[in-house]
C-alpha cells in the first residue's frame, strides 16, 4: 500500500482532518467495489475516493457482460487498464468467457495492468467423438465448447478398413501443431490424422480454432477409401 498522505513523526500535533484524510484514502484503497454498465469488454465503475490509480490497489466489480477476449477495466475515467492473467510466467489476455456476466470480478493493480485473480481453472477438458469418410476434401468444424480458447487438442483415429496405417494420434499445443504418430511408428509434423496406406492416405491439420470450435482441414493423396473414425480432447 501507497505511503499515507500525512506523515506524522513523535510529539506533532495532529489534527482530526489530517487524520480523516488518511483514513479516507487508506478506505478508497481496500473497499472499491462498483458494478459495470457498459454493455462490453471495456469495463467500469464510478466510486467515490479514488483519484488515481496506486500500485497494489485491490478492486471488485460486477460485470454486466462476459468478456470476449481481451478487456480493460476503468475507474472513474482515470483511464482504461488492460485486464490480464498470470499464465505459465507470462502476462496474458483474458480467453472468451474468463468473465461471466453477473460474476463479481477481483482484480488488482499491478501498475501496469489490472491482474485477474479469479479466473477459472485452466486445465478444464472436454472429449468428444466425429467421422469422416476419408475420401472428402475440406473443412470440417468440431464443436467442443470449452468456453475458452483451447492450449491443447488431441485427436486418436482409427480406419475401418484394412490399410498400412490403421490408427494415428496427433497433438497440438498452443497454436501449433507438435505432430502425428500412425500405426506403422511413422511420424508426420503438422497433421493431427493421418491415415490410409502409401499412396493412398487421407490427412488433416488444424486450420482454425476458437472458445467453441476449431476446424480441421482434410486433404488425400492418391485415392483413400473408407471411414476414419476419431476421437477428440480439448484443454
Amino acid at each position: 500500500m501507497a505511503r499515507p498522505k500525512n506523515v506524522f513523526s513523535a510529539g506533532d500535533d495532529i489534527l482530526a482532518e489530517k487524520m480523516n484524510e488518511n483514513f479516507e484514502e487508506i478506505w478508497a484503497g481496500v473497499n472499491i467495489y462498483g458494478e459495470s454498465l457498459e454493455g462490453s469488454d471495456d469495463y467500469a465503475i464510478t466510486v467515490d475516493g479514488v483519484e488515481s490509480y496506486s500500485e497494489g490497489m485491490v478492486v471488485v466489480f460486477k460485470a454486466d457482460v462476459a468478456n470476449t477476449g481481451a478487456c480493460s477495466f476503468n475507474v472513474n475515467e482515470l483511464g482504461a487498464k488492460a485486464i490480464k492473467k498470470y499464465i505459465d510466467g507470462s502476462m496474458v489476455d483474458l480467453d472468451d468467457n474468463d468473465i461471466e456476466a453477473g460474476q463479481l470480478v477481483y482484480i488488482i493493480y499491478d501498475g501496469t495492468n489490472f491482474q485477474y485473480v479469479n479466473f477459472k481453472g485452466k486445465y478444464k477438458i472436454v472429449c468428444g467423438k466425429d467421422s469422416r469418410d476419408i475420401s472428402l476434401t475440406g473443412n470440417q468444424t468440431i464443436t467442443h465448447n470449452l468456453g475458452r480458447t483451447p492450449k491443447k487438442i488431441r485427436i486418436k483415429a482409427i480406419i475401418n478398413t484394412s490399410q498400412t496405417w490403421k490408427e494415428s494420434e496427433g497433438v497440438w499445443v498452443n497454436g501449433s501443431a507438435v505432430g502425428v504418430l500412425r500405426s506403422d511408428g511413422g511420424f508426420s509434423a503438422l497433421d493431427m490424422i493421418n491415415i490410409g496406406s502409401s499412396g493412398n492416405f487421407g490427412y488433416a491439420m488444424i486450420s482454425s480454432f476458437n472458445s467453441t470450435t476449431f476446424v480441421l482441414s482434410w486433404n488425400k493423396m492418391g485415392s483413400p477409401t473408407g471411414t476414419v473414425n476419431f476421437i477428440w480432447e480439448v484443454e
